[in-house]
């Protein structure tokens, strides 16, 4: 969908994943979007990433099977594109995961190595059994995402993202006017991309607000 602000366009695509996802196949396929299409098509001035926590293993209303180091590497493979980036946080439902989540995030951000094992505090016993900053996985949980429906996803995510007009210098294509929705608005010269968190609410797994500045001449 494409929503028209004045000068400013607004793009949103949505990435779904199924429920059982691990670290590796969000890496697989969010990965080859983001390297391949969205930076290099809307070449932001800015990223607005949402990391919500509804994606961790055991979270109480989400259904995927990531660990707390995967969430983490989606942070890091975003920032090693060099572009100013703000974190801000989203779902989640097991509050002992949730708070791992971001102690982890946040380390990854300011490039800092942190113990697994956990420091006592005022709230040391809600993180037991194990008492540990990091979250595994588990291995009795289906993941339905099989490595066709990801390279699939994949492939008509890239198709689509074609059609989209491109930053500056980048040859652009026929949007078709059937998938738009335009309203008005007024900011000038703004590039940004808006990452919410991979959750399962209405079968939306990843959503991707991508702003650019509309081409008036």
């Amino acid at each position: 969908s494409i929503f028209y602000m004045n000068l400013l366009r607004i793009y949103i695509f949505f990435f779904q994943a199924e429920d059982g996802i691990r670290d590796f196949c969000l890496s697989r396929g969010l990965g080859d979007v983001y390297k391949r299409q969205v930076m290099d098509i809307f070449q932001p001035n800015v990223i607005v990433m949402q990391c919500g926590a509804d994606s961790l293993v055991d979270d109480k209303l989400g259904g995927f099977n990531m660990s707390t180091k995967g969430h983490g590497e989606c942070v890091r493979f975003m920032l090693d594109f060099g572009v100013p980036i703000m974190l801000v946080g989203g779902g989640g439902y097991t509050i002992s995961n949730v708070a791992r989540c971001w102690a982890y995030e946040t380390a990854v951000a300011l490039g800092k190595e942190v113990e697994d094992n956990l420091p006592a505090n005022d709230f040391y016993e809600q993180y037991g059994p194990d008492y540990k900053l990091h979250v595994q996985p588990r291995n009795n949980i289906e993941n339905l995402n099989t490595k066709e429906y990801l390279d699939d996803l994949v492939k008509i995510t890239m198709e689509h993202l074609k059609l989209l007009e491109a930053a500056p210098g980048i040859p652009f294509h026929d949007v078709p006017s059937r998938n738009l929705m335009e309203v008005e608005y007024g900011v000038e010269d703004l590039s940004l991309i808006h990452i919410s968190e991979p959750t399962r609410l209405l079968s939306i797994s990843y959503a991707v607000f991508c702003l650019k500045k509309k081409n008036i001449y």
